[in-house]
């Protein structure tokens, strides 16, 4: 299977399930964005300049712990020197993903979704990232879905 396009995804059909009782705006925020990458990584490097600005600027970057792990070369990506080492069991799961860009998605410190390539980013990460989000707060799922 390409990496690019390899994903993990666990229990991600019960998105409506991990609403949380209460908005998060309310509580920490207890959905993680996790972006992989490397400084000679040229679809890390387009990420950053396209899809990371337009993420940052998103309604959904507020409520969600963004963290950006970058190595300087796409080998070292996945080395112990980069990763804090709370996040080394989610980085070492089987069928994570071990290329660059990576994205993972948590929740309560659990892994719900990972995928690799650019285009996982709009293909899979985003959308979730929105569901999750509006899931959580019921009066932001109506505008969400307008």
């Amino acid at each position: 299977m390409d990496l690019s396009r390899r994903r993990l995804a666990l229990g991600l059909a019960g998105l409506p399930l991990l609403g949380a009782a209460a908005p998060l705006a309310a509580q920490p925020s207890s959905l993680q964005f996790l972006f992989v990458g490397a400084d000679d990584c040229e679809p890390c490097k387009r990420w950053h300049s396209n899809e990371g600005h337009w993420w940052k600027s998103s309604p959904e970057f507020s409520r969600v712990d963004t963290l950006f792990i970058t190595a300087r070369r796409t080998r070292h990506a996945f080395d112990d020197t980069y990763w804090p080492p709370h996040l080394r069991p989610i980085r070492d799961m089987p069928g994570a993903p071990r290329a660059t860009p990576a994205y993972f998605v948590m929740r309560n410190d659990q892994l719900v979704l990972a995928a690799a390539g650019y285009t996982a980013w709009r293909r899979e990460i985003y959308p979730a990232l929105r569901e999750m989000v509006a899931a959580a707060d019921p009066g932001r799922a109506l505008q969400a879905r307008s």
